[in-house]
């Protein structure tokens, strides 16, 4: 019966799509009844949300402004997603699929991001009175996709102390795919009391349910301020900016901040007022990576969270303390505290530098634990990150641990590579293998600099917009070039596969300039390699093998076949700028790899 059950559940979502539709909205259409089926033929985007009522309809939304207003404190924001219906904005109005959608510099730093939308799609928040923004609610099992979009706004907040602890300014939940964002210029403002939610700014949780994924986002500009009243318990932790968690319920799969992009960002907490006399309590000051205990066994559901293959950089956490009673906040820059049995959180391949704090607990990253509970273990896998230029109280602080990790603990610290020697690592106890702390100040010293190719110069914000040009790749000659863990699987933020040791950080040098693929079979079947004079992909093949290049809406653009030993070869050199999936078949194995043109 349960199996009938499934199979029925399955054919009526399998029904579901058939019936899936687009829908289209231009900044200027209007919202009453009718239309949305053609660029032709618009709707506004208040209409659209209506029209966008089957598990599967996805929402195609032209570059312009759209203001959104909200003033009721209620957990459903003013821009809110239903179950299986996806979102997709940056067009221009003519395309047929998001694959279509023209990218370039917007910032004028070099690289074309993924985030990079040549007609950009603005969601314009006005929140008041502790109103919620944009929250997403996903059920179904299909995976819904918000891509292209630039949220900013204004949340003036009477108190971030609503009835139900849902609300906030952004919550990402259960099945969602936040992808290709930019979350940037927001000015935030409220007070806290002793009822305040958790994170009155961008959740990645969702009340009990888990598997979101924030992808390829930028996060920058965005001035939150904070006024304490009187403080949450320090058992009730407060993540001021972005909290990666899962819930303590269904399980899924873990939460995962992957390849963005962090900067730029000004926070600002004033408990000098504060009734409380301690503040414990507050955790991650810009990103909280945190693991759950699941509520119900078995505890191997245990479920982990990652931050990895992303640049946090020119950051600024201003702490004001109560003087003779609150001297400094707990938390640091990104902070992974780890509150189950099983499951371990995770940092990889990051890159956090030149961010600056004041009065707080770490500038850079912190590993927190308490031996002590019994729900605080010490389950933390820190790899392969570059802590750099990172202070606190004007001195370097890239890595600091609030208990020395003992020997017998599951914490792995492994392949990173800080500035400003040993001494900035604070009360680490037992740190394991491959971690390096001579990384030079210089950029330009080729035997110990990081030689990032346009780091910023300033620590902490910037005012002047100087950081949005800054691009932190390696150079060839980069000091951390080749070094990391040895791993056969290990990307790095631009997709680009290793067979050898990675660098440690985000960018990963790339001596043809753009992000190409360079693979090699384990089975020795056939290789992968790209010409950079002429653009050009071969594949040299033992056995009867293909390589087809397509579109990330699945379109198959190129596509070459090699009959028998030799070499075989695409030419991508027409190919717009943008991202593309290449796949292998030889001898029934199938590779996938993403490349990156640009």
């Amino acid at each position: 019966m349960k199996k009938l059950f499934s199979s029925m559940l399955s054919i009526m979502a399998f029904a579901s799509m058939l019936n899936a539709k687009t829908i289209y909205v231009t900044p200027t259409a209007s919202n009453a009844a009718g239309g949305g089926l053609s660029w032709s033929d618009p709707v506004g985007i208040t209409r659209a949300g209506s029209l966008a009522n089957v598990s599967g309809d996805v929402v195609y939304v032209m570059g312009g402004t759209y203001n959104l207003t909200k003033t009721a404190p209620t957990a459903a924001g003013v821009f809110s997603t239903s179950a299986g219906i996806s979102y997709y904005g940056g067009f221009a109005g003519t395309e047929s699929a998001p694959s279509e959608r023209a990218t370039s510099d917007v910032d004028g730093n070099g690289n074309i991001d993924p985030w990079e939308f040549t007609n950009q799609t603005i969601l314009n928040f006005s929140l008041t009175n502790s109103a919620a923004g944009f929250t997403t609610s996903n059920a179904s099992t299909i995976t819904t996709s918000i891509n292209g979009f630039k949220l900013t706004g204004t949340n003036t907040a009477s108190a971030f102390s609503p009835s139900t602890s849902a609300v906030c300014t952004m919550r990402i939940g259960r099945n969602i795919l936040f992808e290709n964002n930019i979350i940037s210029n927001w000015v935030v403002s409220g007070t806290l009391d002793g009822t305040n939610i958790q994170t009155p700014f961008f959740a990645i949780y969702d009340g009990g349910v888990n598997n979101a994924k924030i992808n390829n986002c930028l996060f920058e500009n965005n001035n939150v301020s904070y006024t304490a009243t009187a403080l949450l318990s320090s058992d009730t932790p407060f993540y001021p900016f972005i909290c990666l968690t899962n819930a303590a319920a269904t399980a899924i799969t873990g939460n995962v901040m992957s390849n963005c992009v962090v900067r730029n960002n000004k926070i600002t907490m004033d408990y000098s007022g504060a009734s409380s006399t301690s503040a414990t309590n507050i955790r991650g000051l810009i990103i909280a990576v945190k693991a759950v205990v699941l509520a119900t066994p078995p505890a191997t559901t245990d479920l982990s969270s990652t931050l990895q293959n992303s640049i946090i950089h020119n950051n600024e956490v201003n702490f004001i303390p109560k003087p003779s009673v609150i001297d400094t906040c707990y938390g640091a820059l990104v902070y992974t505290y780890n509150q189950a049995t099983a499951a371990a959180d995770y940092i990889l391949n990051c890159t956090i530098a030149n961010n600056k704090t004041t009065k707080c607990g770490g500038a850079g990253l912190k590993i927190g634990m308490d031996l002590a509970v019994p729900h605080e273990k010490p389950n933390h896998v820190v790899m392969n990150n570059v802590m750099f230029n990172n202070f606190n109280n004007a001195v370097i602080n890239n890595i600091v641990a609030n208990f020395p990790i003992p020997e017998t603990s599951t914490t792995t610290v492994v392949s990173n590579i800080c500035n400003g020697g040993a001494t900035n690592i604070t009360n680490a106890g037992f740190l394991q293998a491959n971690n390096l702390f001579d990384l030079s100040n210089d950029n330009a010293n080729a035997t110990t600099g990081a030689n990032f190719i346009r780091p910023t110069t300033a620590i902490g914000y910037i005012a002047d917009g100087s950081a949005e040009k800054s691009n932190w790749r390696i150079k060839s000659n980069s000091y951390l070039k080749w070094k990391g863990m040895q791993s056969n699987s290990s990307t790095d933020k631009a997709g680009f596969t290793f067979a050898d040791k990675p660098s440690v950080g985000a960018y990963e040098y790339n001596p043809n300039q753009y992000n190409a693929i360079q693979s090699i079979m384990d089975n020795g079947v056939f290789e992968i390699y790209p010409n950079p004079a002429q653009d050009i992909i071969k594949i040299n093949s033992t056995d009867n093998s293909s390589i087809s290049i397509y579109t990330l809406a699945g379109a198959m653009i190129k596509s070459v076949k090699s009959p028998s030993a030799g070499v075989q070869s695409i030419n991508v050199s027409n190919l717009p700028n943008g991202n593309y999936i290449v796949t292998l078949k030889s001898n029934g194995q199938i590779l996938h790899q993403k490349l990156i043109k640009q």
